[in-house]
C-alpha cells in the first residue's frame, strides 16, 4: 500500500478525539497531557477475520496506533453474523464514550433495519470516516 493511501486513512481516525496540535509549539513543561484515550479503543468489525472489511480495519488501526497518545492501542474485534447486524447491536449497546467504534458496511446500516428485526434504525449511528468504497450494482431479471 502506498504511503499517501495510508496517510489519507489516518486523517479521519485522528480526528476521533485525539488532541489537535493547531497551536504554536509550547515548551514541554507547559504541554498538557491528552485525556483521551485513557484506555485502549476497540474497533468492532461485523465480518469474519480476513475479509475485506476486516483487513481495511486492521490497516487503519495499526497505522493510527503510531499516533495514539498515552501509548494506547486500537484492538480490532470481529463479531460476524447477520450481515453485520451483530456488530452493530454490540456497538449500539456500548457506552457512547468513544472507546468502542465500528467498522461496518453501508449495507448493514441501510438494508438490515428495513427487515424490521434490528434494535436500531439506519440513523441510529453517526458515521465518522469512510475507509474504502466498494461499488455495488442492483440487478433484476428483465423479460
Amino acid at each position: 500500500m502506498g504511503k499517501s493511501f495510508r496517510s489519507s486513512l489516518l486523517i479521519p481516525v485522528l480526528l476521533l478525539g485525539t488532541t489537535a496540535c493547531s497551536q504554536a509549539p509550547k515548551p514541554v513543561n507547559e504541554m498538557v497531557k491528552p485525556v483521551y484515550p485513557l484506555k485502549n479503543i476497540e474497533m468492532v468489525v461485523g465480518y469474519t477475520a480476513g475479509g475485506g472489511t476486516d483487513v481495511v480495519a486492521r490497516i487503519v488501526a495499526k497505522t493510527a496506533e503510531k499516533y495514539m497518545p498515552n501509548g494506547k492501542t486500537i484492538r480490532v474485534t470481529n463479531k460476524p453474523g447477520d450481515s453485520g447486524t451483530n456488530a452493530l447491536v454490540d456497538i449500539m449497546q456500548a457506552n457512547p464514550d468513544g472507546y468502542k467504534l465500528g467498522s461496518v458496511s453501508a449495507g448493514s446500516l441501510a438494508i438490515q433495519p428495513n427487515y424490521g428485526k434490528t434494535p436500531f434504525a439506519s440513523d441510529s449511528f453517526i458515521p465518522i470516516a469512510q475507509f474504502n468504497s466498494a461499488p455495488n450494482i442492483l440487478v433484476v431479471s428483465f423479460p
